[in-house]
């Protein structure tokens, strides 16, 4: 995995994502987002920001030298960016953990550079509901939430997940890594008859391994109907 324009060593927090797994779930969100305007990127237990560091290094130029082109046949192969600017027009970070929370700054560094990065400390499931309002950027959010008793928050059930996300932040696509078991299980069931009320439907269902854990990579998509979830500022 090439270094894209990280210039600082990277600050790690307990069970972070690899770079790689990251980028790739955020391409199949990617995929799904069928708008021309610019979405807001939120990630709502951030840990140590790899999912936000990758999304902006996905729409940066790559400015590092690569071995190939010293060789003396470089067969005239061309590295080229992936985009001209970020795919996102705001990038937003919150973790109950206040050492997360310095780790991901510094490895966010980019992001508050450019003043794209809204980032505090705070927990998901105690923070204040924020009243929606219409007219505001796209939301996509994506999360690699606690399994078990990971962190100390005690049990997370997929229900309980579903329903502070979509009724904190109405998200346009929402991706979230849970455990295999939890989609064959009994919140399965109350999450899709939840979604069908709140409008919602599952895009996507990629099986992968993370951290050695059979892990499912769910995508739901919002109908284009419902308002959107105000940010936070």
């Amino acid at each position: 995995l090439y270094f894209r324009s990280i210039k600082v060593q990277r600050h790690v927090m307990e069970a972070p994502i690899r770079e790689n797994l990251a980028t790739a779930l955020l391409a199949l969100l990617l995929q799904q987002y069928k708008q021309s305007e610019k979405p807001i990127l939120i990630d709502p237990m951030g840990g140590s920001g790899v999912f936000l560091s990758e999304a902006w290094a996905m729409g940066t130029p790559i400015d590092r030298p690569f071995a190939y082109q010293f060789f003396k046949k470089n067969l005239a192969l061309q590295i080229t960016a992936l985009a001209k600017e970020s795919f996102f027009l705001r990038y937003l970070y919150r973790d109950r953990d206040i050492k997360a929370l310095e780790a991901a700054r510094h490895n966010l560094a980019p992001l508050i550079e450019h003043k794209l990065l809204d980032s505090t400390s705070e927990d998901l499931f105690q923070a204040i509901e924020i009243p929606r309002t219409e007219n505001t950027a796209p939301i996509l959010l994506i999360v690699n939430p606690p399994y078990g008793v990971r962190l100390n928050l005690g049990p997370i059930t997929l229900l309980q997940l579903f329903v502070v996300l979509t009724e904190r932040y109405a998200p346009t696509l929402m991706g979230i890594i849970i455990p295999k078991e939890w989609a064959t299980g009994p919140d399965w069931s109350k999450v899709s008859k939840m979604a069908k009320q709140k409008s919602y439907r599952v895009v996507i269902t990629r099986p992968f391994q993370n951290g050695g854990l059979d892990v499912l990579f769910v995508v739901w998509e919002r109908s284009s109907t419902l308002p959107t979830q105000a940010p936070l500022t």
